[in-house]
């Protein structure tokens, strides 16, 4: 509850910001759904604390955004952006739906995931509309069900290499477009930040997306495979910033923490050799500038911290 509250608030601020510059009716009309979910939420969340008399994160607020700002990002980048912000939506409130014991909490996942599910449906059916979805790489139908034959199936770097199997070309697709989606908001939040520190630490997260676009692209070109497109060219060239250095760090952050949970993944599902040091090393990455993104928070007094256990030992100790 306390992170879909600190996800939710910043999502208010995004969708905020979002309707004061897209032109596109139809982009328009699900960003008008997107803020009225994350607000719903972030009251329904608010009042549930308050009835368990638990403090009410801070949060983000209108402190965070600058509804004058000029546009940043294109229409179609905005409602890419929503695209893949309702798919981390979904896994992480039936993530939180199964560690929920509350009747309350429950129903509170069940009905945001529900809500989710309309948006992402809403946002994929007009991007199709648009002519701006990238589909998934297509493979030949199989003509019958087969069984792997020989240890080959597993092999990677040296001998007979197999072709992607679906569940691999599907985890390193899925992955490429979050990268994608990372890497132009990193140069959107690099060129507006007001703190130096700031720009310099988006300016690790440009590349360390582009990284990983060359590694999954080149891996899926070596099958033969089409890769996602890019929204580079869907920043403009302001400098003025709609969000707080704080939004950006902690927005950063979250992406990038969640990009380890979904490398994790795909390091599971992938049964090629080859693969899973490609996925270690992303989460090595990842790791490095996150914590150093960590640390920026916590120096600018702009990490809220979680609610965490009692320290026993501190509290054990005399006066």
């Amino acid at each position: 509850m306390w992170t879909s509250y600190m996800s939710n608030s910043l999502a208010v601020c995004m969708n905020k910001y979002a309707l004061q510059i897209i032109e596109d009716p139809n982009i328009r009309k699900v960003h008008e759904l997107a803020l009225q979910v994350s607000e719903h939420n972030v009251k329904q969340i608010a009042r549930i604390f308050q009835e368990i008399r638990f403090p009410v994160p801070d949060g983000f607020n209108e402190n965070d955004v600058n509804l004058n700002a000029p546009r940043l990002f294109t229409d179609h980048y905005h409602l890419f952006y929503l695209h893949v912000l309702t798919i981390h939506g979904l896994s992480g409130y039936s993530l939180a739906l199964t560690v929920s014991e509350s009747p309350q909490v429950r129903q509170f996942n069940i009905d945001a995931y529900t809500l989710t599910v309309d948006l992402y449906n809403k946002t994929l059916e007009l991007m199709q509309n648009l002519g701006i979805y990238d589909h998934f790489p297509q493979i030949p139908t199989p003509d019958t069900f087969e069984y792997a034959e020989k240890q080959s199936y597993l092999a990677g770097w040296i001998g007979e290499q197999r072709p992607l199997n679906v569940m691999e070309i599907t985890s390193i697709y899925a992955n490429l477009r979050k990268s994608i989606m990372l890497k132009t908001l990193a140069i959107g939040f690099s060129q507006t930040a007001e703190s130096q520190e700031v720009r310099a630490h988006m300016a690790r997260t440009i590349d360390l997306a582009a990284k990983h676009i060359e590694l999954w692209s080149g891996v899926l070109h070596d099958d033969y495979l089409d890769s996602a497109v890019t929204y580079d060219t869907h920043v403009t060239d302001s400098q003025i910033a709609p969000f707080s250095d704080k939004l950006m760090m902690v927005h950063g952050g979250f992406l990038i923490a969640a990009a380890m949970t979904y490398y994790g993944t795909g390091m599971a599902t992938g049964m090629r050799r080859d693969l899973a040091p490609h996925y270690a090393a992303c989460i090595a990455r990842d790791a490095k500038v996150a914590e150093d993104g960590m640390n920026i928070l916590i120096k600018n007094h702009w990490y809220e911290q979680p609610p965490q256990a009692a320290n026993r030992k501190a509290l054990s100790k005399p006066d």
